[in-house]
């Protein structure tokens, strides 16, 4: 097998002396392969990369006002999955839950797919926080996130379907495979006020969305 590499960085930057500053941080991973796809004869198929990096923003511009806003982004991509396939494969009972176990086919580390069954994640992360300090003590603060998460991918479900289509006419058993797509969008927000601590009655009232 081959060697994988990883860098990261990361600095600070005061744009406004006790006022403004910016804080980055950055990665870049790329992992060997060590699963075999005997089936089209690819070696250390399951090569892949991640990658990604963040930045925060600190904002005071005044003694009562703050500001932290920051973002978040990773990518994950795999060219196909760390797969071995088992043969002489049966069940057995533990836990009150029913469990598959057997002996790997062709080899300790190799598995056998007519095709590769990539994999691949996308995720964006924003936030902001505000929080405002009134004279008589009490502190506003609004809390907002937004994030996207996308997900993509290939799996061989030959052993299950492929035998299908003879059933309906074909000469002989046919290749299946399942994609699967996941995305989700989240966004929340809140809003509150806390009194002001150490007095003989402490406070806070929000909402959250």
């Amino acid at each position: 097998s081959g060697v994988g590499h990883a860098v990261r960085a990361a600095g600070n930057l005061p744009l406004l002396q006790d006022k403004l500053g910016i804080r980055a941080s950055m990665y870049d991973r790329r992992y060997q392969g060590y699963t075999d796809d005997v089936f089209v004869g690819n070696r250390d198929s399951n090569t892949g990369r991640e990658y990604g990096g963040r930045v925060a923003l600190t904002w005071t511009p005044s003694d009562t006002l703050r500001m932290n806003i920051s973002g978040l982004w990773n990518r994950t991509q795999s060219d196909d999955n760390a797969v071995v396939t088992l043969g002489d494969v049966s069940s057995y009972a533990a836990g009150g839950a029913e469990f598959l176990r057997g002996q790997p086919k062709f080899g300790a580390l190799a598995g056998s797919h007519p095709f590769a069954q990539p994999f691949s994640k996308k995720l964006d992360y924003y936030e902001a926080t505000i929080n405002y300090d009134t004279p008589p003590g009490v502190t506003l603060t609004s809390a907002s996130s937004w994030s996207r998460t996308a997900t993509i991918r290939i799996q061989d479900t030959t052993a299950s379907y492929g035998e299908f289509p003879p059933a309906f006419g074909e000469s002989a058993n046919g290749y299946s495979n399942y994609r699967l797509d996941l995305n989700l969008r989240k966004f929340t927000q809140e809003l509150r006020a806390t009194s002001a601590t150490g007095g003989r009655l402490e406070w806070l009232i929000g909402g959250f969305y």
